[in-house]
């Protein structure tokens, strides 16, 4: 760096972007469509049913538990609701002699209103893109430690960004899309950064916070770690470990008595978690420690929406009694301000419409991203036809088109997958992931062998038919499609399908404008040498 510190700034801008770029886009649009997590995965799975009232489906999640578990070690009981259709149970089962707190536990769904097990296709759902998102896919804590790099990168991009920039605010009212490419991407790219800049950096800073514990250990290892120097431990397992051991233990815990006794009806307990919380807060999940002995407990948590922290309260009762043995202390203070912004990052508070706000703003936090990655090629392009551009300048170029809209079609892919993959095949999870990545690696070939003039063109083209047609394929191999899915006020899966239809039309806007953009960027091509000439 060099210059002036605005110079320097500058520098720093674009470089941080170039090397970043393609990493931050990715992570971006990945937690972009994990906004809906839970609707992806639920439209992943059809054979689902519809949700029912939580009483009825609490009622069937019991009577199913103790038909096939009543000696377990626990139970657990996730309630329907609007994203999730499905009653969730899982329990630890009880062997011979001792058993540890780390005895896998068994699961099952389970249709809402019938209260019977569902058979649904195996599938990795929304969760791909949720783990794509904050460590890339990658197993381990190495996927976390480069996530966190990004996010601290993309720092570093906001606040150069705003230095290097000095008609910031008046740029923010100038955008100009028939004017020259170079011209258009920029006013673009500052207009997305000034417009969404408190999303940007709220959602950037909020998202290191999820992965404190790998980046910035020291904390947890100084309460719970060995006497090793904290400066030369990356990240103590062991100290987490007591970490979650030290919170589990501050809930009242009972040892089994011995004392048979039938666990009774569990929805009075439902009941007096909702005067206790008096509206702010509603249950989300019951759970029974013990069930079938004189010494169960009963806890119930509240559900994430329209609670900003991302710890929920949780309430305990004795079964026998239904006497209340105590609720989950309030956290101290820096605790709360990381369970704010955990909560703030991802969204689970939110109600619907707060959830497509988030979404609408990732997008554009996403196209600000691409339109830096566009505009560093676009700036370096010849200015001559007859001026052969440089190998770097070439792989970049390609690069944008492989990521920018590749990764687009790889996600379609993923849903293309779902709906071909047959239902009883083993280790299907696996199976789509394999197919995202594949489909993706062969955008990328694609990139690096056409000529790049049509490349925008061509996998844009094929982008919008990916997702497009996706609805025809819904409703060819399901029975919820989106005709059937409007005509039974299921939003949930007519919404998905119709987010679809919209993606697939604006990548063939896309397709369309770098049709038309085409010929006129040949005739100024044509026209560069005789003005020169001349």
């Amino acid at each position: 760096m060099k210059g002036s510190f605005r110079a320097s700034m500058d520098w720093l801008h674009t470089w941080t972007g170039v090397v970043l770029g393609a990493a931050l886009y990715m992570m971006f649009l990945a937690g972009t469509a994990a906004v809906f997590k839970e609707e992806t995965t639920t439209w992943m799975t059809p054979e689902l049913g519809r949700s029912a009232d939580p009483a009825q489906a609490l009622a069937s999640g019991q009577a199913r538990l103790q038909a096939i578990a009543p000696d377990a070690r626990n139970w657990s009981i996730t309630l329907p609701d609007g994203r999730n259709p499905s009653t969730r149970i899982a329990w630890q089962p009880r062997a011979k002699g001792e058993v540890s707190d780390d005895t896998p536990q068994k699961r099952e769904v389970l249709d809402a209103r019938t209260g019977q097990p569902v058979e649904a296709r195996k599938t990795r759902g929304g969760d791909l893109f949720y783990r794509l998102h904050y460590r890339f896919e990658i197993t381990g804590r190495n996927g976390w430690w480069l996530s966190g790099a990004a996010a601290v990168g993309m720092l570093v991009l906001l606040v150069t960004g705003v230095v290097t920039h000095k008609r910031i605010f008046i740029d923010f009212f100038t955008f100009r899309p028939r004017s020259n490419p170079q011209r258009s991407w920029i006013d673009a790219h500052v207009l997305l950064a000034v417009l969404l800049l408190p999303f940007h950096f709220m959602i950037t800073y909020s998202g290191l916070v999820p992965i404190m514990s790998t980046v910035m250990p020291w904390g947890m290892i100084a309460n719970y770690g060995d006497a090793r120097p904290a400066v030369i431990q990356a990240f103590d397992q062991e100290a987490a470990r007591r970490a979650f051991q030290a919170e589990r233990e501050r809930t009242p815990r009972r040892k089994p008595a011995g004392e048979p006794m039938a666990t009774p009806a569990l929805q009075p307990f439902l009941d007096r978690a909702r005067l206790q919380w008096d509206g702010a807060a509603r249950p989300g999940r019951v759970s029974v420690a013990n069930p079938g002995d004189r010494n169960a407990v009963v806890e119930v948590s509240s559900h994430a929406e329209g609670r900003l922290s991302n710890r929920g309260e949780r309430l305990f009762f004795e079964a026998a009694t239904g006497k209340l043995l105590g609720a989950s202390s309030p956290p101290k203070p820096v605790a709360q301000t990381q369970a704010v912004l955990y909560g703030l990052h991802m969204a689970r508070f939110s109600a619907t419409g707060l959830r497509w706000a988030y979404f609408v703003a990732g997008l554009g936090s996403t196209a600000m991203i691409a339109s830096g990655m566009i505009l560093w090629s676009l700036k370096r392009r010849p200015k001559r036809g007859d001026t052969p551009m440089t190998f770097g300048h070439r792989f970049v170029a390609r690069m944008n088109v492989g990521v920018i809209v590749g990764l687009p079609i790889a996600m379609a892919g993923l849903f293309w997958a779902n709906r071909l993959l047959p239902v009883g095949l083993a280790d299907r999870p696996k199976a789509e992931t394999a197919c995202f990545f594949l489909i993706w690696a062969a955008a990328g070939v694609w990139a690096a062998i056409r000529p790049l003039k049509h490349l925008w063109t061509e996998q844009s083209i094929a982008a919008a038919l990916a997702f497009g047609l996706l609805p025809v394929l819904n409703a060819a191999t399901t029975n919820r499609g989106l005709l059937p899915s409007l005509a039974q006020g299921d939003w949930l899966m007519a919404g998905f399908d119709l987010t679809m239809v919209a993606t697939g039309a604006m990548f063939a806007a896309v397709a369309w404008k770098m049709v038309r953009w085409a010929p006129a960027a040949n005739r100024r091509k044509a026209m560069a040498p005789a003005s020169s000439a001349a």
